[in-house]
């Protein structure tokens, strides 16, 4: 195995890892990897199985794993995350683990770290979604021509379409843009049914122009800011109401109308949610099961977490309780929003697939929004 690894990474990039959380059996491992580096010359380095960051989540990491497990508190495997070794350490305690015995393998994970390049500016989807350099000058085209059709523009309609274009430019949403019009004249022209348009994108002159919107703003003395602003910190969204039989039709036109790009559903997690950590902790804390159901039913409609100031023993629980109802529980599909993008990048992409339904990618629209990606909610009505 050694050598494999060796033969794969070269000598300057392959180490032995080494770990203390506690365990006795941690201790005869430790031993026998230390003669392992010794034998085959190579650096130890000293990492920490880390399942939540400080040591007071421990109890919280241990009721979740509860849950994925359904463990009952009587039994004594539960007990070997509740070690606060399983958080996040600080200087003072990796040197504690490890400066005595193995100060060298302390030294190797800061060269390691040392070496890391990598912020979470360096993953933002933005950075790989290149635009077209013909999109805006395509687009510029298309809106012209509509423009001319609608009679010989005023000098405020020019001057409209020329600030709205090159914000939309600026933003990298020209080929966004390009992209609605063509999904939307192809869907009407096989008689599918879609919405006149919603939401701030009916302040934009050029969605009106496209066809994308039929409401003139300037008629109406809407807002292009509305939509997009400088001050605006996320990408804006197009709504488009169509429906409800036809959307996944519409879904198929979106891929047909640009064949280098593929579309996916956003996703949309689920969290655990009050109620049910408020059971999960109580039975984990070996509570009564009537003063849980009594809690439970006590909580107002829309509660997301316990006050910190409540009553004992919920009190002093609230800080578990809260962490456990925030954790995700299950992924699904967003019910509207999707999001197209080239597909030489989604063999790269974290998604959800199944041979029963659609695909869908494990980022939902908070994630979307701060890796720069535009979406679209394709809303069905009936």
């Amino acid at each position: 195995i050694i050598g494999f690894y060796l033969d794969a990474f070269g000598r300057d990039r392959t180490f032995v890892e080494i770990q203390r959380h506690g365990l006795d059996e941690e201790e005869i491992l430790l031993e026998r990897l230390s003669i392992l580096a010794k034998k085959y010359r190579l650096p130890k380095v000293a990492t920490n199985d880390v399942h939540y960051l400080n040591a007071e989540d421990a109890e919280a990491q241990r009721i979740a794993m509860d849950m994925r497990s359904r463990k009952l508190p009587t039994d004594p495997r539960r007990a070997r995350f509740l070690k606060p070794a399983y958080g996040l350490r600080t200087a003072k305690e990796w040197s504690a683990a490890f400066g005595k015995d193995h100060p060298d393998a302390l030294e190797t994970a800061q060269e390691i770290a040392a070496g890391c390049r990598v912020t979470p500016e360096d993953i933002r989807f933005h950075k790989f979604l290149k635009q077209d350099p013909r999109a805006a000058s395509r687009l510029k085209d298309v809106v012209d021509r509509a423009a001319r059709r609608l009679g010989t523009p005023s000098s405020d309609v020019t001057a409209r379409i020329s600030e709205e274009l090159a914000g939309l430019q600026a933003a990298g949403l020209s080929e966004y843009f390009l992209m609605i019009h063509d999904m939307l004249s192809e869907a009407r022209s096989r008689g599918i049914s879609v919405g006149p348009g919603r939401g701030s994108s009916a302040g934009s002159l050029v969605a009106y122009l496209l066809d994308i919107t039929e409401v003139n703003p300037m008629e109406y003395q809407l807002s292009f800011e509305r939509f997009l602003s400088p001050s605006r910190k996320t990408l804006p969204d197009v709504d488009i109401d169509v429906d409800f039989r036809e959307r996944d039709r519409l879904v198929e036109i979106m891929n047909g109308v640009h064949p280098a790009a593929r579309t996916f559903r956003a996703g949309t997690v689920s969290g655990v949610g009050l109620k049910a950590s408020i059971r999960e902790v109580g039975r984990g804390r070996g509570m009564p099961y009537r003063d849980v159901d009594d809690k439970i039913r006590s909580i107002p409609a829309g509660a997301t977490r316990l006050d910190p100031e409540d009553v004992p023993p919920w009190k002093e629980m609230s800080p578990v309780v809260n962490a456990i109802a925030s954790i995700p529980k299950s992924a699904m599909g967003h019910p509207t929003a999707v999001i197209s993008v080239p597909a030489s990048i989604v063999p790269f992409l974290a998604a959800y697939t199944s041979p029963y339904g659609p695909t869908w990618l494990q980022f939902d629209g908070d994630d979307l929004d701060w890796m720069g990606v535009p979406r679209v909610d394709l809303l069905p009505l009936k």
